[in-house]
């Protein structure tokens, strides 16, 4: 098989040496190119349309989050972005997942890392996940609106969703379609470093008609709210005690793991569930999608068309599973025809 073409962009010469170094030692892989500037990415990306690329954050003349928007607008292509390990780091991570990143990379030491060995595995594998995702032009979404947000009464109804690789973008697309006074809770869990959690609940309820926030332990859940699981620890669902948080054990890598929500959900709210699963690289969300159906409530995966990557819904397709297999829009448009709005 082909080698995977990976631009290398960094301005500091010694990590792009570094990142060259370990992406050439994989024998399915080899450097294409490197550029030390945004600019010289963009350009570079059209003249050898490369596989992958590696993408700085923090560079001079074009940073690149300026340069993944020229990208993914004039020549669409799979990025991985290095990023810093720091709040700014995190909301400049963000806004490139938004634009259309594939994923990202943390630097271990900083902006000019010493210890990118330590992420050697991690790079390889998110370079060979993006050698495979779907990218496409990206339409960015509008300004951030300032609305009046529901109170909420006890919910009676949940949707649990399960969310990976390539969703949060889909999240910031499909979560501000739900209306304020939907007739559920909403439960989020996106596989994400603790960092980021914070920033990417704060950009969601900005644009969202429910409020959006991170759920604590012990509270009860409430309709007019969308939850989002907090990094690091597992989340469990039940009536009598609503939200309950554990640093139990990482499941297949994982903490918090959709399934053990999404599986809890459907044991406390049963046919009133829906459990949706979205772009991501695994298995996540196949037992909690089990769980659901077991207790008569109903699936809804992305599809493949709009997926980055297709292999969590695509488990819960191949397991026959999904109720429906649906673009996220039209999952909005499913919730809000089986949840129902309150009457309150």
């Amino acid at each position: 098989m082909a080698k995977i073409r990976v631009l290398v962009v960094d301005d500091s010469p010694f990590m792009r040496r570094v990142i060259s170094e370990i992406i050439s030692a994989d024998p399915g892989m080899m450097v294409a190119d490197t550029a030390d500037n945004g600019f010289d990415a963009v350009r570079k990306t059209r003249q050898l349309a490369p596989d992958v690329i590696t993408m700085d954050v923090q560079m001079p003349i074009m940073d690149g989050l300026e340069a993944l928007r020229q990208i993914m607008a004039y020549k669409p292509t799979p990025v991985l972005m290095l990023s810093a390990f720091s709040k700014e780091g995190a909301d400049i991570t963000l806004d490139c997942l938004q634009s259309g990143a594939v994923d990202f990379v943390f630097k271990p030491g900083g902006t000019v890392s010493l210890h990118l060995d330590d992420v050697k595995s991690e790079l390889l594998r998110k370079v060979r996940i993006a050698a495979g995702a779907k990218v496409k032009k990206i339409d960015y979404s509008p300004a951030p609106k300032k609305m009046k947000k529901p109170r909420g009464t006890s919910a009676k109804k949940l949707v649990c969703i399960v969310a990976s690789t390539g969703a949060p973008s889909i999240l910031a697309k499909m979560l501000p379609m739900l209306p304020p006074d939907l007739d559920a809770a909403v439960v989020v869990v996106q596989h994400m470093p603790i960092v980021f959690i914070s920033s990417l609940t704060a950009r969601l309820d900005a644009v969202c008609a429910l409020s959006v926030k991170e759920a604590e332990d012990g509270e009860l859940l409430r309709t007019g709210h969308i939850y989002l699981a907090p990094g690091g620890v597992h989340l469990r669902i039940s009536l009598a005690h609503g939200v309950s948080l554990s640093e139990s054990a990482p499941i297949d890598g994982l903490r918090p793991y959709g399934s053990l929500a999404m599986s809890s959900g459907a044991e406390a709210f049963g046919k009133d569930t829906i459990g949706v699963v979205l772009s991501g690289m695994g298995s996540d969300g196949l037992e909690g999608a089990k769980k659901v159906k077991e207790k008569g409530g109903m699936v809804l995966v992305q599809d493949e068309d709009s997926c980055v990557v297709f292999g969590m819904p695509k488990m819960v397709v191949d397991a026959k599973l999904a109720d429906k297999v649906l673009p996220p829009e039209k999952i909005a448009e499913e919730i809000i025809k089986k949840m129902g709005r309150s009457k309150q």
